[in-house]
């Protein structure tokens, strides 16, 4: 029985490293260049494979797109969700459909096609870099930060409902002007909610904020280092969620 149970294991942990690399795969290998963005992104995975979804998506020659999600639940189950959101977002993207229908199709997808259990906070933005400008839709997401060039930092408002869970959930897209050198943060809650329970002490947005204002004239990719540095500052050991950071700077 022991060794039934150990070759089980074995071929468990095949599947993840299976499921893992092919997740690697759907992930951008680098951001696409002359988009009006650069970009700095971590990611890292509480087991070998994530439900963190991002990806960055090129429109046209003047529009990208950028994505960041987080699927409930952690393993293959939201391995095979997250594979789907980006099968669906990349195709419909490149038939030149609209954030708000995108959305709606895969809130659709999630309550009436799939219908199971599994939520998905995303947020999703289409940046255009001729009108230095993004038409964006957060659907449960947390807030993307704004650093502008003057030192003030801020939530980029407005917030949909998150999706699968309500099928007549409606999705309308807003609108924010970017000045160049302005910088936006967006991350998963797995970097917010580590919490060390010895100490019964939080990361939280507190630590990040103080993190970004001892950095705020830094380079994006800086910022991004300062929090990764944070977070070992504070205890790898203490991470129980994919964590997924994208920094972006704007030209």
């Amino acid at each position: 029985k022991a060794l039934v149970e150990y070759i089980n294991s074995l071929n468990y942990e095949k599947e993840l490293d299976l499921a893992s690399y092919i997740q690697i795969r759907l992930f951008p290998k680098k951001p696409p260049e002359n988009c009006g963005i650069q970009f700095s992104i971590y990611s890292r995975p509480y087991l070998k494979v994530t439900g963190d979804y991002y990806d960055i998506i090129t429109v046209d020659k003047n529009r990208v797109a950028v994505v960041i999600a987080d699927i409930s639940g952690h393993g293959l189950s939201a391995a095979m969700i997250l594979s789907a959101t980006s099968a669906i977002i990349n195709g419909m993207l490149k038939e030149k459909k609209e954030i708000d229908t995108i959305i709606t199709e895969l809130n659709h997808f999630l309550t009436v096609r799939y219908n199971g259990f599994e939520l998905i906070t995303l947020f999703i933005g289409v940046y255009n870099k001729k009108t230095r400008s993004m038409e964006y839709i957060n659907a449960g997401h947390i807030a993307p930060l704004i650093i502008t060039t003057n030192k003030t930092m801020y939530h980029l408002e407005g917030r949909s409902k998150i999706l699968g869970v309500d099928p007549m959930a409606q999705y309308f897209y807003s609108r924010h002007s970017f000045n160049a050198g302005d910088h936006m943060l967006l991350y998963t809650d797995g970097l917010t909610d580590l919490y060390n329970s010895t100490s019964d002490i939080s990361f939280g947005e507190d630590v990040l904020f103080n993190i970004l204002n001892q950095s705020l004239t830094k380079p994006i990719e800086e910022k991004i280092n300062a929090i990764t540095e944070g977070i070992i500052t504070f205890g790898q050991e203490y991470i129980k969620d994919d964590i997924t950071i994208i920094g972006m700077h704007f030209d």
